[in-house]
């Protein structure tokens, strides 16, 4: 993982849905300790709370001035939610379509109350959108708990075992992590760069009752979803995905977010929430399908693209040592695999194409193109 030395942090902004309680008042302590550890110039933080308590407030700004840095802005804003409480995770949107107005963020991190957002996490997300992009996926988290009982983590929102197979939808290999849609992707919590954001300030789920028409989720899951359900790239389950190691198939430690109280592993009943623990929750089926052709078996084959659906378009001929004949139409000329994601390439070296091969057929592809404007897919199919 990079450091974020080789990464560039401006500003980022945070909003905290906190639902008063004075025994919550540590889990809050917890986030705002971990946001400030980030190493960034500059941090705006938004609080949301039920209360209008003047020692209620005074309790929330104490607090803060002990653990944040000078580089840290802090705003505090209430809400009368006692017809609807849920409705307290919807009253950031407010201040997170201003802070986009005015400013320029790198990243707008939202967080209920009780999630642990770490450095840790902020890098695995910045470290992996780039990869991801091409693809028009974005890289998610698992809230976690940590069961006292037996000293293992568990997957707060998993309630059987699950199988990743070919069947349940498209997945990445990426060096050695294969990246997956989860059944149930919630994680009470959401991340966006700049742009992502603009996109789903745009979008029906960022409005608490538009967004019923993308997902039937409640109230606070929907605000925490993001741009979960919103332009998600066909084959896929979701737009968000999580990486497991190829080796051993856990989770990598950047995507798991702690759920501080831990009520769902420690006090419920087996067959309820958080039963799971990560190291027994998940299994890759048939793990070599992830991973597409081998560079030798693209050489000298070749293959016709077009729309999905349609008739195709052109044809493209894989050439030894990532060539492409000057006659391929489009004028491509260079290409790359990793894992399983094909990258294509022009005369002048820049990436024109993305593919990602699909589980269980080595030969065909569904990708995007970077010079056509939308949310247009491909498919690429062998024809030798």
């Amino acid at each position: 993982m990079k450091s974020l030395e080789k990464i560039s942090i401006s500003k980022c902004v945070f909003f905290i849905t906190f639902f008063f309680r004075p025994d919550r008042i540590f889990y809050l302590y917890w986030l705002l300790r971990n946001i400030s550890d980030i190493p960034c110039q500059e941090i705006t933080i938004h609080i949301c709370t039920n209360t209008y308590s003047e020692e209620d407030i005074l309790l929330i700004r104490n607090l803060a001035r002990q653990v944040l840095d000078q580089n840290c802005r802090l705003y505090i804003h209430s809400s009368d939610v006692s017809a609807s409480p849920q409705s307290l995770t919807w009253a950031h949107k407010v201040h997170l379509r201003e802070e986009y107005r005015r400013e320029y963020y790198d990243y707008y991190i939202y967080l209920e109350d009780d999630i642990r957002f770490t450095l840790k996490n902020l890098q695995y997300f910045i470290e992996n959108l780039e990869k991801l992009s091409p693809i028009g996926v974005i890289p998610g988290f698992l809230r976690v708990e940590y069961k006292h009982s037996t000293n293992v983590l568990h997957w707060a929102d998993n309630t059987e075992a699950e199988v990743f197979t070919p069947e349940l939808g498209m997945s990445i290999r990426i060096d050695d992590k294969i990246f997956v849609s989860q059944k149930f992707p919630y994680a009470a919590m959401f991340v966006l760069d700049h742009t992502l954001c603009g996109e789903y300030l745009a979008t029906d789920a960022s409005d608490m009752e538009k967004s019923t028409r993308i997902s039937n989720w409640g109230i606070s899951e929907r605000s925490a979803m993001g741009l979960t359900w919103t332009n998600v790239p066909v084959g896929y389950r979701s737009r968000v995905v999580v990486p497991l190691s190829v080796k051993t198939g856990i989770f990598s430690p950047g995507c798991l977010v702690d759920h501080l109280p831990s009520n769902y592993a420690n006090t419920y009943r087996s067959d309820m929430l958080g039963y799971y623990s990560l190291q027994n929750s998940i299994a890759i089926s048939e793990v070599d399908v992830f991973f597409g052709p081998s560079e030798d078996e693209l050489v000298n084959t070749r293959w016709t693209f077009g729309p999905i659906g349609n008739q195709s378009n052109g044809e493209l001929q894989f050439l030894p040592q990532g060539r492409m004949p000057p006659h391929n139409t489009p004028n491509e000329q260079g290409w790359t695999l990793r894992g399983n994601i094909l990258e294509i390439f022009n005369h002048e070296g820049k990436k024109t194409w993305t593919f990602v091969f699909i589980p269980n057929e080595k030969m065909k592809a569904i990708g995007k193109s970077d010079k056509i404007i939308g949310n247009h897919s491909f498919e690429l199919k062998s024809i030798s």
